[in-house]
Formats: structure tokens, C-alpha cells, sequence
């Protein structure tokens, strides 16, 4: 398992991320704001603060990849709410369990 946190808060582009994807592979808790994705044969977390776990991850570098992607919906997402694109600069942390 992967928990890792981006240097940006991302709750109010998570409803966006969250209309990118099929329903069938989204559960998003409107009330609590946090999208949980099963993509990538795993469990995949985002929460409003800017974490984001993971389940069943082989590598760091595969972390990194698929946090990659969510970082260019994220930019997506700005544009589609009429923002500048932002990407977060980094990671504050990650822990490999």
C-alpha cells in the first residue's frame, strides 16, 4: 500500500475527477468529499486534503506514474472551472507500506 500527499489541497476539483471516469469504477461520498477509484487491478483514494492511497502497488516509480495522471486530471479540471492549469509542485511525503 501506497499513502502519499500532493503539496495542494484537491477537494474542490475532486467531483470533477470524479465525472471523468465510468461509474463502474467510481464511488465518490459527496458528504465527506472523497473519491475512491478501482482502476490499475487496485483501490486508488483521493481525499480532499490531497492524499491519496493506494492499494497493490508494485513499485515506488508506478506510484509516481499513476499520481502523474491524476495530476494532469486535476489540471483538467481547473480548466474545466475556468482556472489557470495548476499542477501541485510535489509530494510532502510517501510511505511505502
Amino acid at each position: 500500500m501506497v499513502l502519499m500527499e500532493l503539496d495542494s489541497e484537491i477537494g474542490e476539483f475532486i467531483p470533477v475527477i470524479a465525472k471523468m471516469y465510468p461509474s463502474g469504477v467510481v464511488n465518490y461520498v459527496r458528504k465527506k468529499n472523497i473519491l475512491t477509484l478501482t482502476i490499475y487491478d487496485r483501490i486508488i483514494n483521493l481525499y480532499p486534503s490531497g492524499k491519496i492511497s493506494m492499494n497493490k502497488t508494485r513499485n515506488v516509480e508506478e506510484s509516481f506514474e499513476i499520481v502523474g495522471e491524476f495530476m494532469d486530471r486535476i489540471n483538467r479540471a481547473h480548466r474545466f472551472r475556468g482556472h489557470q492549469p495548476h499542477r501541485p509542485h510535489g509530494y510532502k511525503q510517501m510511505l511505502a507500506i
